[in-house]
């Protein structure tokens, strides 16, 4: 079990509000369920006890969960990491996001900012029953509600990923073109013209 060091708790925020495909086989046609990003406070304790058990629940499919939780750790310790590196989930939790519950998180991701206007996805952890082309996973499309989310923050200009090969094909459709084939390094950049206004 990961252990950590009681912090004082803050403010996690709600930044979008995505539907999530549901498989739900008493019913025909397309289902859908409310889901949320959230901007995690990793100084919130509960939060980060919760991004945790997640993580631990998820197991040895897990692939990049760990990292996120280790990273997780750096930001509680050092604020100078914590300045250019974002935590984000998605959950299906629709209210109190200052107390998680681990088992409605279907995904994990951390985001570091390079330069002005620009970000690089470091990790993305998706719920791995969730998770790839399974046809009897209970959720889908999951995968798409972070990337959706940052491409309409106004300074993310430009995102870049190194993407895990089996990730490769996801990225394409996300309209990330590939700039690196050698380390599968993946760009999307704003088109010039289109502007984005914060709500």
């Amino acid at each position: 079990m990961i252990t950590f060091t009681p912090i004082p708790d803050y403010k996690t925020k709600c930044v979008g509000c995505p539907k999530i495909g549901y498989n739900n086989v008493n019913s025909v046609g397309e289902t859908f369920v409310p889901g949320a990003i959230l901007e995690i406070d990793t100084k919130n304790t509960k939060n980060f006890s919760a991004l945790s058990e997640a993580v631990e629940h998820w197991g040895s499919r897990d692939i990049y969960g760990r990292n996120i939780i280790e990273n997780v750790q750096k930001q509680r310790k050092n604020n100078k990491y914590q300045s250019h590196s974002k935590i984000y989930a998605l959950t299906l939790q629709q209210n109190n996001f200052n107390k998680l519950e681990s088992s409605k998180i279907l995904r994990l991701g951390e985001v570091i900012k390079r330069k002005k206007n620009e970000i690089e996805i470091n990790f993305l952890q998706v719920k791995p029953e969730s998770a790839g082309a399974n046809a009897n996973k209970e959720y889908y499309n999951i995968g798409r509600a972070i990337i959706k989310m940052l491409k309409r923050i106004p300074e993310n200009r430009k995102i870049v990923v190194k993407a895990d090969y089996r990730a490769a094909n996801f990225y394409e459709k996300m309209k990330f073109v590939i700039t690196n084939p050698s380390q599968l390094i993946y760009t999307w950049e704003r088109m010039k013209g289109i502007r984005i206004v914060k709500p």
